[in-house]
């Protein structure tokens, strides 16, 4: 109650559930409930695969060009900056840097020290069992993980870890929620093969890098957005 009262200073709208609320709203939950917070107006996306694919061809359908190439190949030239691809090479005259938790890939070769690290989720989608439905997410701040709606049924998110990048999977709390979650919420088989893992670039302040890059003219840093890139990716981009 305490993050929530904090939060309506600054105009986050919500409602206060008992225990006959919570069931009116989420009737195949299960469990003991001391209450809950209900937040009207945060949206969720249910495919967010299907939202980037939008995005890609909503950017072609206004001009833009995909090219494959190795972004560990952007070298200054005289003309701009030029990356190898596929096609052959791609040369302009300024250049982003905006590969989130790979982005070190490309800056410090240019000789720059950001300490860049990831905040990693796992999550897992599990078809619903019988005709159960959850219609909003629902969060165990308590236990420390998440059960949404999805196109493809509802993943159980865990608690989140840090790591240097690239370093290796580590999916013991998914595998310690899963049970909690089965326990909430009437969960069948697992849709995945495995758990898929997501990388959420972050810097020790949670403010992302963006701007010049202060030793090379025309190139520009845009990561580490952590878990508002969703969010935050559009309005970067549009400044």
């Amino acid at each position: 109650m305490g993050d929530f009262e904090r939060a309506r200073q600054y105009g986050v709208e919500g409602e206060v559930l008992d225990r006959q609320a919570i069931a009116a709203r989420e009737p195949n939950l299960t469990g003991e409930f001391a209450g809950a917070v209900y937040f009207s107006q945060p949206g969720f996306v249910p495919d967010p695969g299907g939202l980037a694919k939008a995005y890609a061809a909503l950017f072609k359908r206004k001009g833009g060009r995909f090219l494959i190439g190795d972004a560990r190949s952007l070298e200054r030239q005289p003309a701009g900056w030029r990356v190898a691809g596929t096609a052959g090479a791609a040369v302009a005259r300024e250049a982003v840097v905006a590969l989130g938790p790979w982005s070190d890939l490309v800056f410090r070769p240019l000789g720059y020290s950001i300490p860049l690290a990831v905040k990693r989720g796992y999550h897992l989608h599990l078809a619903p069992r019988g005709n159960a439905v959850l219609n909003s997410p629902v969060l165990d701040s308590d236990l420390g993980y998440l059960l949404a709606p999805m196109n493809r049924g509802h993943p159980s998110h865990h608690g989140r870890g840090v790591c240097p990048p690239r370093c290796a999977p580590t999916p013991i709390q998914l595998e310690r929620a899963l049970p909690r979650a089965h326990a909430l919420f009437p969960l069948g088989d697992a849709i995945d093969a495995k758990p898929w893992l997501g990388a959420r670039p972050c810097l020790p302040d949670m403010l992302p890098v963006i701007g010049k890059a202060p030793g090379h003219p025309g190139l520009w840093f845009d990561f580490g957005h952590q878990h508002h890139g969703l969010t935050l990716g559009p309005a970067t981009a549009v400044c």
